[in-house]
């Protein structure tokens, strides 16, 4: 999948590929992209609101607790609720 759309990206998809300026940049969780400033900066990609209220009820890592959200909404989507 190739996409913008990073909370589409995080509900399809365990691995990320990042790439700037035509190189690869990145290859490791999604959730471990979209919570690393530096990476998101260097990509121009949006901190998610996932990430930024992470850190502001200072949950630690941020990462599982991203990975935590898009599973429990995984579920819910998956039984119509």
């Amino acid at each position: 999948m190739i996409t913008h759309d990073m909370h589409l990206m995080l509900e399809y998809t365990p691995r990320a590929l990042v790439f700037s300026d035509g190189q690869l940049i990145a290859d490791c969780r999604a959730s471990q992209v979209l919570c690393d400033p530096s990476l998101v900066a260097r990509a121009a990609l949006k901190e998610t609101s996932l990430f930024t209220l992470a850190n502001r009820c200072e949950i630690t890592p941020p990462e599982s607790f991203v990975e935590r959200f898009i599973h429990e909404d995984r579920e819910v989507r998956s039984h119509g609720r």
